[in-house]
């Protein structure tokens, strides 16, 4: 079985993501931004869905007896 590194999920840093995902958003109304913020927001949904993901296998690792 693959052991996995320790990822502490706790804390304040996880809604920071969140925050810099909406002082992000503005910039893609200035010209010739919006190219940039979206590669930026994309980058920015993909470490949500690897920290649900790790959340998810984290949390059956430790049910499982």
């Amino acid at each position: 079985m693959c052991t996995m590194k320790r990822i502490n999920l706790n804390g304040a840093w996880p809604i920071l993501i969140f925050v810099i995902l909406f002082l992000i958003l503005p910039f893609s109304t200035l010209p010739g931004l919006f190219d940039v913020v979206f590669v930026v927001l994309v980058g920015i949904a993909l470490a949500i869905a690897a920290l649900i993901v790790v959340a998810l296998v984290t949390s059956r690792q430790q049910r499982s007896p």
